[in-house]
């Protein structure tokens, strides 16, 4: 079953998803290759992730700040090699 998992033969359901990561004790994310590999980025998430709610919130929407100005910075110059 994993081999026809592997050549996209068959689509596992999530419930088998869930069984498999558990069976190999790792995170749904992980199994799927979406995993956080950024060492100093997961200690920043797990301290975010400790905080107090309130602190959290700030902190979530300042990241997002940052990752929305990002976008548009890199969308402005993506735009200008094209002209």
């Amino acid at each position: 079953m994993v081999a026809r998992y592997e050549s996209g033969m068959h689509t596992p359901t999530v419930n088998s998803l869930v069984h498999l990561a558990i069976f190999f004790g790792v995170t749904l994310d992980s199994l799927l290759g979406r995993d956080v590999r950024d060492p100093r980025l997961v200690r920043c998430l797990l301290k975010i992730q400790s905080m107090d709610e309130g602190s959290r919130v700030m902190v979530v929407d300042a990241i997002e700040a940052i990752v929305h100005a990002y976008a548009m910075l890199f969308e402005r110059d993506a735009a200008g090699d094209s002209r």
